[in-house]
């Protein structure tokens, strides 16, 4: 598949840059085991997004006031494999594993010493297992509840200089409670959910160029 993000600003002629250009590539497989009471997805990808904006010094430009240009030198690429697992062990009882692997990185840069750089804000490790269980039966008839875990690797936040600002590891747990019932004709569901039940401190909304 291919898409495209629109550029801001022009080029040393004073013509306004085209659109970056990204080709992607995915394959995988599905996998069904035990009459469904295990399956999943695996896939692999690959996204070379191209003509990202860079100033060059260097370059033309028509204004003599203006020493070098915006330039279309810069590509990342990212490379990645998705696992995704559903179990059912028995009635009422769901499992959902998930697993992924990201390297994000910059390939080409009219800066050549920042070539194979990974990207800021990417984890390039992360995982979940949930559980969810629904009473079919008895009383609590209608209710269900769910746990998880989540994990993310080390994360890149930015750069101060050459050097990296890192976002360590960490766990984060989720649960929920909900009740199903019928209302006349309709269906009707309840739910309370918990997120970071654990109170982790994660980085969030920081602006990884000034960082």
């Amino acid at each position: 598949s291919s898409s495209l993000v629109l550029n801001g600003g022009q080029d040393g002629t004073g013509a306004w840059l085209p659109p970056r250009k990204g080709i992607s590539y995915e394959g995988g497989a599905k996998m069904d085991f035990w009459d469904g009471r295990l399956s999943g997805t695996l896939s692999y990808y690959e996204i070379i997004f191209k003509n990202r904006v860079q100033f060059d010094p260097n370059a033309t430009n028509v204004d003599p006031t203006i020493h070098g240009a915006n330039v279309l030198l810069g590509e990342d690429t990212s490379k990645g494999v998705d696992l995704d697992l559903l179990a059912n062990p028995m009635p009422g009882w769901q499992i959902v594993f998930g697993y992924s692997h990201i390297n994000n990185y910059i390939s080409k840069d009219i800066n050549p010493a920042i070539v194979g750089r990974h990207g800021n804000g990417i984890t390039p490790d992360q995982a979940k297992i949930w559980n969810n269980y629904e009473f079919r039966t008895g009383p609590l008839q209608g209710f269900s509840v769910g746990a998880g875990l989540l994990w993310f690797d080390k994360t890149l936040l930015s750069y101060v200089g050459t050097n990296p600002s890192m976002e360590k590891a960490y766990f984060t747990g989720d649960a929920r409670v909900g009740y199903t019932g019928k209302w006349g004709h309709h269906t009707w569901r309840l739910d309370f959910n918990a997120k970071n039940i654990g109170r982790t401190p994660i980085a969030v909304g920081y602006n990884a160029a000034n960082s």
